[in-house]
C-alpha cells in the first residue's frame, strides 16, 4: 500500500471515528417521551443522516455497524443512555435496523455533485419517510399494534425528521467533503 493510499485510509478512519463520537455524544441529549408512543423523540438520528452524507458507502457500513454493535453489547450509546440486546426486540427494533438500512441507501443514493434541494429531497425520502416506515414495521411486530396504527403513530416523527434532513443537507453542502 502506497503512502497516498495509507493517508486516504487514515483520513477515512479519522472521519468515521469523529462522526461515530458525534453520534454517541448525541446520546446525552435527553429524549422526549410522548406517552402515547413507546419510542422516544430523539435527535440522534441526525447523526445517522450526517454519517450517511459525509462518508462513502463502505465507511457508513463500518460506522453505523460499529454503533449498533455497541448498542447490542449493552454500551449506553443510544439516546437516554440506553444499550442492550433487548432494544433489538422491543419497540425501537425497527428504528435500529432502519438506521443501518436507511444510512446505506442514502449513502448509495446521494451524490457529491447533487444540488442542495436534491440532497434534501433524497434525505427526506430515506430518513423522514423510510426510517419511520421501517420503525412502524418494527413496532407492529414487537408490540402487536396493527400496521396502519403503527404507521400513524410513527408519522408524528416526520416533521422533526424533515427538519433534521434539511439541517443535515445544509451541513453537507457547507462541508462538501469529497467521499
Amino acid at each position: 500500500m502506497g503512502i497516498g493510499m495509507r493517508n486516504q485510509t487514515t483520513n477515512m478512519i479519522t472521519r468515521a471515528a469523529l462522526l461515530l463520537a458525534f453520534l454517541i455524544a448525541m446520546a446525552f441529549i435527553p429524549p422526549i417521551n410522548l406517552g402515547f408512543l413507546p419510542v422516544p423523540l430523539a435527535v440522534q438520528s441526525f447523526g445517522i443522516v450526517l454519517i450517511s452524507l459525509l462518508l462513502p458507502l463502505q465507511w457508513v457500513f463500518y460506522t453505523i455497524g460499529s454503533f449498533l454493535i455497541l448498542v447490542l453489547l449493552g454500551v449506553p450509546v443510544l439516546t437516554g443512555m440506553r444499550g442492550g440486546a433487548g432494544l433489538f426486540v422491543g419497540p425501537t427494533a425497527g428504528y435500529l435496523i432502519g438506521y443501518l438500512l436507511c444510512s446505506l441507501i442514502l449513502a448509495w443514493w446521494s451524490n457529491d455533485t447533487d444540488e442542495l434541494w436534491i440532497t434534501i429531497f433524497k434525505t427526506f425520502l430515506v430518513t423522514a419517510l423510510g426510517l419511520n416506515f421501517i420503525g412502524a414495521i418494527g413496532m407492529h411486530f414487537t408490540t402487536g399494534v396493527n400496521l396502519p396504527k403503527a404507521i400513524m403513530l410513527c408519522s408524528v416523527f416526520i416533521i422533526g425528521d424533515t427538519l433534521k434532513s434539511i439541517v443535515a443537507s445544509l451541513v453537507w453542502q457547507r462541508l462538501k467533503i469529497r467521499r
